[in-house]
């Protein structure tokens, strides 16, 4: 979110980025791909550490890795077109605290959503996290079939292509000259 923000407001890279030959649909694809370069270190590192004990090697680190990347683009691009909007950054620690915080603690990483109400089950199945979780976790421990592997990585597509649009247009309307 803050760094986004510097890009456009604070250091005006974004502005010397269009500067030069590049478009805003450049800059956007740019940023696109430093989210998933620095969502594949943040899994990468993860799946080093893992291997590092006997109890956690398993070859279905490998696509938890990429589920892992796909789960972090589709948190990272909506975040990136939210950013690409905003003018100060007060709502972001309110998206900190009001959105990621709980999203952790129900999104099914620490105990099944299965024992959450029934309201919260739902809203818990529409977050790219639960996907993302039941992708890594069938991964690891087996218990996915084909359809559902479908179903999470399509979820977790459109959050990713909404969010790409999304940013690609705010990165337009913001860094027209």
């Amino acid at each position: 979110l803050w760094p986004l923000m510097s890009g456009f407001k604070w250091s005006n890279a974004f502005r010397a980025m269009v500067a030069t030959p590049l478009t805003p649909a450049d800059v956007a694809g740019g940023v696109v791909l430093w989210r998933a370069t620095k969502a594949t270190l943040a899994a990468v590192g993860v799946a080093a550490a893992l291997l590092l004990f006997t109890e956690t090697r398993t070859w279905g680190l490998v696509p938890a890795v990429v589920a892992g990347v796909i789960t972090g683009l589709a948190f990272a691009l909506p975040a990136a077109a939210w950013s690409a909007t905003r003018e100060r950054d007060m709502s972001f620690p309110v998206i900190l605290r009001f959105g990621v915080l709980p999203l952790l603690l129900f999104g099914g990483i620490f105990y099944p959503i299965s024992q959450l109400p029934g309201v919260l089950q739902a809203v818990a199945r529409a977050t790219p996290l639960w996907h993302g979780v039941e992708l890594s976790r069938g991964a690891v421990l087996g218990g996915l079939d084909t359809a559902q592997v479908i179903g999470h990585l399509t979820v977790l597509g459109v959050y990713i292509a909404v969010g790409y649009v999304m940013a690609r247009a705010a990165f337009a309307r913001r860094l027209v000259l």
